[in-house]
């Protein structure tokens, strides 16, 4: 992710940057789009110097080619700037290309961005609060867009759309634009357009544009509504794809600074990141040698997604194959000059596949052998004062011994291989040890092959996104997860969230056993506990249940906890979420065109919102809101949503309401329901509006339904409900209410379609 146009984190403009190695069909292309809900995603896939369609290039056939796309959340467009930027951006800075000049193959001809080193920062980068030092520019050259003459019919709806702001001139672009000059550039700045007016006008978008303030170093101001556009990676000590150990290998033509390695490490979230500079033969530093100076040599460092450690086989046996495979060297030995000395790798061939490898499913025929050459870590006996967490840290598993590396991880031997394969352990209790990690041992079953078996345990935390009330990706209502070691300020937390830009950003903290906010807990005290917050893009919210979902999931599928039941501690008291393993997957379920199997459910509970009659004064704003549509019924919540009930779920699934309409009504926002239709095997259909709180329509609303619940349990004289929320992504909520108690129990399942770090 990228933020383009600015020096800061959270300006600018954001876009997604896909690097595929192979074309996707569309379909695809679209769903990771409007996963991503940027107001770009780009794909980029290198372009062979062979292919004939680098024939219109006027650039020096030694400049790289990619083919780039662009996609909206809901379409392909022809072009876009700050996705290119943003695209060449990361190319530029990951290492992945050496030369000044890109190329882009696109669907408006080929576009070149070349990188201008040096340039010095402008005085009017005040406006981004940001210091553009050490950054480069990125320059792209891109055609222009014809401007015409509007027709006289499209003009009449430009004041209604622009809230009657002074205009001084309407034009049209060739690619279906219109762009409207306004009186100073302080009403561009000002403006809050009619949306939904811009959704019926002619076009595609509206451009407003006005002349800038004197004095604040630009010319015009500008503004952009578009409603309708809605490195090598090998895995180590393995023969196959997708086993061993994963590492990111980066070949550099010259020394990056620490926090750049470190932020690259971090983006690609692998358990390490190598990066490998060639040494020429003239330099001092390998007098350390034993092997010919015919022999290559690298510098090599290693980093972790937040640290740089001093040695790390599995990747340097992964920079060796990257070495060894892709023609760099031709020798049989590779030198690495290392914080732990000068290692030695060398390559075996011909050696017969081991028996032992049934254990990788693989084939290793056509592969080699790499024999590392390092020195060994002492171990020393284990201070008595750490001992007793271990037990505790590996779920009580038999132990034989404990030792302590020289470099500061613990070592445990335990009862046998088997243990060792099958041990979960207590990942939360292995970051408060003593120490970096945890080695478990154990000797291999007798007939394996082997003579040991171990497993490395070092926990991080990242940044996940889930799409909840759903078993398939790109479907239910999306909700980024970040599990933070410490609490954030709320312009902090504000800004992540819009950076993101999805229905809802949550985020974790783990509350320790002695904190006083558990004493309500209801649960018993194995229960682990963490504060939970939810973020809309614009503000704050007190109760959100499908981003309390996708949390709930984000903790039992990462091994962060054990326990089948979590309590979060929220704005609105104390909330639980329960695994049930095993639930049979409802027919209902045909709806996501989704397969559930080996998913679990995860059952929330929430309390209720209490229904009350809406005030006379606020109804006749209603019809309005939703374009005329048949209403049966009008409550509004407690917590200050109106709840409408249309004549029909169908009724509900094919709405088109007024957005602009729906911010002017009174309350947070409007849900609407009806009975779902004989036979479909919900009981309701609903939808909920709230373009309030930054979002048009929440695909899928748990606490719309801590309202809806008692709403039609009372109707249809049941209190378990099934209903299905008939946004265009869908999701489906098991409902249990509890009349005497006031509480739901929501149930639901989500499936993680991304993981990352943060990196601002």
């Amino acid at each position: 992710m990228v933020d383009a146009f600015t020096d800061s984190p959270f300006k600018g403009n954001p876009a997604a940057v896909c690097l595929l190695e192979e074309e996707r069909d569309e379909e695809w292309l679209q769903a990771v789009a409007r996963e991503f809900n940027m107001p770009i995603t780009c794909y980029l896939i290198r372009i062979a110097a062979t292919e004939s369609e680098d024939r219109d290039s006027a650039i020096g056939d030694l400049d790289p080619r990619f083919r780039l796309r662009w996609f909206t959340p809901v379409v392909e467009v022809n072009l876009c700037g700050h996705g290119t930027l943003a695209a060449s951006h990361v190319l530029f800075t990951s290492g992945l290309i050496k030369a000044n000049i890109i190329e882009f193959l696109s669907l408006s001809g080929v576009l070149t961005a070349k990188k201008i080193p040096g340039v010095e920062k402008s005085a009017t980068s005040k406006f981004q609060n940001g210091d553009a030092e050490g950054n480069f520019y990125i320059e792209l050259d891109f055609p222009t867009i014809p401007v015409n003459e509007c027709d006289a019919m499209e003009i009449p709806s430009i004041p209604v759309t622009l809230n009657g702001a002074p205009m001084i001139n309407i034009k049209k672009t060739a690619s279906d634009d219109l762009i409207v000059e306004l009186s100073s550039g302080k009403t561009v700045a000002n403006l809050q357009p009619q949306f939904d007016e811009i959704q019926k006008c002619h076009g595609r978008a509206v451009y407003i544009t006005g002349v800038a303030p004197e004095g604040s170093g630009f010319d015009f101001f500008s503004r952009v509504f578009g409603p309708k556009i809605g490195v090598n990676e090998v895995n180590a000590f393995t023969d196959s794809p997708f086993k061993g150990n994963p590492t990111a290998v980066c070949l550099l033509e010259e020394e990056r600074d620490e926090e750049w390695l470190q932020a690259v490490a971090r983006e690609f979230n692998m358990p390490v990141t190598s990066y490998l500079i060639r040494i020429a033969s003239t330099e001092s530093d390998h007098p350390g040698s034993a092997i010919s100076d015919l022999n290559p040599r690298f510098r090599l460092r290693w980093f972790a997604p937040v640290s740089e450690v001093n040695l790390c086989g599995h990747a340097t046996l992964a920079a060796s194959h990257f070495l060894f495979t892709s023609g760099l060297v031709k020798a049989n030995i590779i030198e690495f000059l290392t914080l732990s000395g000068v290692l030695t790798a060398k390559k075996i061939p011909g050696v017969e596949k081991l028996d032992t490898s049934k254990f990788q499913n693989g084939d290793a025929e056509g592969n080699i052998y790499i024999e590392l050459d390092f020195p060994t870590i002492p171990i020393n006996e284990c201070d008595a004062t750490e001992i007793p967490s271990i037990p505790v840290t590996l779920n009580g598993a038999p132990m034989i011994n404990i030792k302590k590396t020289a470099a500061g991880d613990l070592i445990v031997e335990l009862s046998s291989g088997k243990t060792v394969e099958n041990l979960q352990p207590q990942f939360d209790e292995i970051r408060k040890c003593h120490g970096n990690a945890v080695f478990i041992t154990g000797v291999a079953p007798e007939g394996s092959g082997f003579d040991f078996f171990s497993r490395f345990f070092w926990p991080k935390l990242g940044v996940n996104e889930v799409d909840a009330f759903t078993d398939s990706p790109f479907k239910g209502n999306p909700a980024a997860v970040c599990l933070l070691e410490e609490e954030r300020d709320e312009e902090w937390l504000q800004a992540v969230a819009r950076e993101f830009n999805v229905s809802e950003t949550c985020y974790l903290t783990r509350i320790a056993a002695t904190e006083s906010e558990d004493r309500d807990s209801a649960i018993g005290d194995l229960n682990p506990r963490f504060r939970l917050r939810w973020f809309t893009p614009v503000a704050e919210v007190k109760l959100c249940g499908h981003a309390t979902l996708a949390a709930a999931h984000v903790l039992f599928t990462s091994g962060l906890v054990k326990t089948d039941i979590i309590e979060f501690l929220t704005l609105s008291g104390v909330l639980t979420a329960k695994k049930i393993p095993g639930v049979e997957k409802l027919d209902t379920l045909k709806f996501q065109n989704g397969e559930a199997e080996g998913h679990f459910y995860i059952e929330l509970d929430f309390p209720t919102i209490p229904l009350n009659e809406c005030d006379a004064t606020e109804i006749p704003s209603i019809p309005v809101t939703l374009n005329g549509a048949p209403v049966i019924n009008i409550k509004k919540t407690a917590s200050g949503d109106f709840l409408v009930e249309l004549s029909s779920g169908k009724t509900v699934a094919n709405l088109q309401p007024q957005f602009d309409e729906i911010q002017k009504c009174p309350g947070s926002g409007v849900i609407i329901t009806g009975v779902a239709p004989e036979g479909s095997g919900f009981d309701f259909f609903s939808r909920f509006f709230c373009p309030k709180l930054g979002l048009n329509e929440d695909p899928v609303c748990g606490s719309a339904h801590c309202a809806l619940a008692p709403y039609w349990s009372k109707k249809l004289g049941k209190h378990d409900l099934i209903a299905y929320q008939a946004s265009p992504r869908g999701g489906i909520l098991n409902l249990h209410l509890d009349e005497e108690t006031q509480r739901l129990l929501i149930r639901g399942i989500a499936v993680t379609v991304m993981e990352g770090s943060l990196l601002a």
